[in-house]
């Protein structure tokens, strides 16, 4: 058995064992027991009838990205496009979407941003800045955040989501102490493999965070791209290898 496929069934088995543990990267909830040890990241609340923490994508496809960062018009609008269409060019069909804690709505991509993404050959066209829903969360196999914050307010608005939200850094950093696996995995048994290492790999804290360009120079907006340029192609990598998920996983 591979070491992924040891910390899979580990992950779920903890998870169906101990639902009422949950860890959110090192800090433990208010109002929920503590355990220690590593393997406290896979646990998850309790769910509740409509927030089981697990996504509501039907179909035999192979999954769900959902970015998200404040305003929807800098950070996510570019994480979407930028692994959309690195996933295009590995011939992976992985749905990406975007949305805003605080979003602007209807408002196109920041122009600095929009700028910098044709230069680079993204298509930054029609972008239309959305608030981030319930149903957006429910129906993602994976939300990956701009900050921290953003992965507060994911949680915040369906708990059961806990397991399959991460800072976009902080996903890279941990796919990147995965090994190769022998099978393909689906995208969600990749987060939870993902997750069952959380609990062992040390926050980075504000490392974790893809500053705001927002009203700031120019070169803010070029430095959020030069911060995502890697851990965008370890996610596209690792996420675009996974396997389609069959209807009755879904």
């Amino acid at each position: 058995m591979s070491r992924h496929s040891r910390r899979l069934r580990f992950a779920r088995a903890r998870r169906d064992r101990e639902p009422g543990v949950r860890q959110f990267d090192g800090a433990v909830q208010p109002g929920l027991p503590y355990r220690r040890g590593a393997e406290e990241a896979v646990a998850d609340a309790a769910p509740r009838a409509g927030d089981s923490g697990v996504s509501g994508l039907t179909g035999d496809v192979p999954g769900r990205v959902l970015i998200v960062c404040t305003g929807n018009i800098c950070r996510s609008p570019y994480i979407e496009r930028a692994l959309r269409q690195r996933f295009a060019s590995l011939g992976s069909d992985v749905v990406v979407e975007s949305a805003g804690t605080g979003a602007l709505v209807g408002h196109p991509i920041a122009e600095p941003m929009a700028r910098l993404m044709e230069s680079a050959g993204i298509d930054a066209a029609d972008g239309a800045g959305r608030r981030l829903t319930r149903d957006m969360v429910t129906d993602a196999d994976l939300i990956l955040t701009a900050e921290r914050e953003h992965r507060s307010a994911v949680v915040s608005l369906l708990p059961g989501a806990l397991r399959r939200t991460f800072s976009v850094r902080q996903f890279a950093r941990l796919l990147g102490q995965l090994e190769p696996g022998a099978e393909q995995l689906t995208l969600p048994d990749l987060v939870a493999v993902a997750a069952a290492s959380r609990g062992a790999t040390p926050s980075q804290g504000a490392d974790d965070d893809v500053p705001d360009p927002w009203q700031r120079p120019d070169a803010e907006y070029q430095r959020v791209i030069d911060l995502l340029e890697a851990p965008l192609e370890v996610i596209a990598t690792r996420v675009g290898a996974t396997r389609a998920r069959p209807t009755d996983d879904a």
